[in-house]
């Protein structure tokens, strides 16, 4: 009997034995495989940074872009009503001098008119004086 337990027992430990080489290299291939899986988490935790870095990148890069444009749209709501201003000034200049221009002409119109008069005038009055010369020359003829 007793060679009946120690066989019994032999048989365990070598089944013991055979559980416990089994059991390592189970162990030893998990272990494998979750430092595998690890190295993979950190890479991927790695990647997720980059990737969140870049994320963070191309949404100040669109904020700035979206600033940058409504700047710009004010800039050129600013420009288009400075423009239509100004424009409206340069039509206001161009019928003051449309309008001068106009005045002047008429006035100068009036110069020469007064110009005509003016030497007929002069001719009228030379006339009179060499009339009233004549007069006087024929009352002294006469006097004489």
């Amino acid at each position: 009997m007793q060679s009946s337990y120690q066989a019994k027992i032999e048989a365990l430990n070598s089944d013991m034995a055979l559980e416990r080489e089994t059991y390592q290299k189970s162990r030893a291939g998990l272990d494998v495989l979750y430092h595998e899986l690890e190295k993979k988490y950190d890479d991927e935790c790695l990647s997720k940074i980059d990737v969140e870095t870049e994320y963070q990148l191309q949404l100040a890069q669109k904020n700035d872009f979206i600033e940058a444009t409504k700047l710009m749209e004010k800039d050129m709501e600013m420009k288009t009503t400075l423009y239509t201003h100004m424009k409206e000034q340069i039509d206001g200049v161009k019928d003051e001098n449309i309008r001068l221009s106009e005045k002047l002409q008429i006035e100068e119109k009036r110069n020469e008119e007064r110009e005509h008069q003016l030497q007929s005038l002069e001719k009228e009055n030379q006339m009179l004086r060499e009339t009233i010369s004549q007069l006087e020359t024929n009352i002294e003829e006469i006097n004489k």
